[in-house]
């Protein structure tokens, strides 16, 4: 499953305002699918997140980029939960 399936699925499943679903919505249909809409939801790397905020960073306010971030971690904080990205913790070394 893409990201931008899993997330418009994950939108469609929220609970908040329409008017709160058309904006974020529209943020991640801007801003995010272009950069993560093709990649398959379990090979999204930090890597990924990190040059998606990098570009973001060029031509947007730190503020607006931070909402959009928002809304990019709690869908893939979703996708952890269904158990579409696999969590893996950090353990210190031996």
């Amino acid at each position: 499953m893409t990201f931008e399936r899993y997330a418009k699925d994950w939108l469609a499943a929220q609970t908040f305002d329409e008017a709160s679903r058309r904006s974020v919505e529209a943020r991640l249909r801007v801003h995010v699918f272009p950069h993560l809409g093709h990649r398959e939801i379990g090979a999204i790397l930090p890597s990924h997140v990190q040059a998606l905020l990098r570009a973001l960073q060029q031509d947007l306010a730190p503020s607006f980029v931070r909402v959009i971030f928002v809304h990019l971690s709690a869908v893939l904080s979703a996708a952890v939960d269904d158990e579409k990205i696999i969590k893996i913790l950090a353990r210190p070394p031996r």
